[in-house]
């Protein structure tokens, strides 16, 4: 099974916060929590929300490591987890343009409990991530 949605970052209903942790010349590290609703890539109709916390850490002067924990809710159906990580050369936790991030499903839920596979998220420069889960086979 495949399951093909995204979301974007300039959509109304997209919340971020970000909390800095140290501001310290060369050791900056913040916090941030992001929901975002979740809309078919085919219907374009909201399907669930995404939230993510992030953990981004200064490891050189323009290098920063993003460490991302994300669940992918969809209504009705269950919950999605999965883990991934990052750079960015900004103090962004937004995942720079051209980024492809691919994980292993960490955790599900609902009618996905015990599921396994892969998450594998793409960033246009549009704002708009596409996101594609598919299932391993039984």
């Amino acid at each position: 099974m495949v399951l093909s949605f995204y979301f974007n970052v300039h959509d109304p209903e997209f919340s971020s916060i970000t909390q800095v942790v140290s501001s310290d010349p060369g050791k900056y590290t913040s916090l941030s929590y992001v929901k975002a609703p979740l809309y078919d890539s085919d219907t374009n109709v909201m399907i669930g929300y995404k939230v993510t916390t992030d953990t981004l850490q200064q490891v050189g002067d323009s290098l920063y490591y993003i460490t991302n924990y994300s669940t992918y809710q969809i209504l009705g159906q269950g919950t999605i987890s999965w883990n991934g990580f990052y750079e960015n050369t900004i103090p962004s936790h937004l995942y720079p343009v051209g980024t492809q991030l691919k994980s292993n499903i960490v955790s599900t839920s609902g009618q996905y409990l015990g599921q396994q596979g892969t998450v594998k998220l793409t960033v246009l420069p549009s704002g708009q991530r596409n996101v594609r889960v598919k299932f391993c086979a039984p």
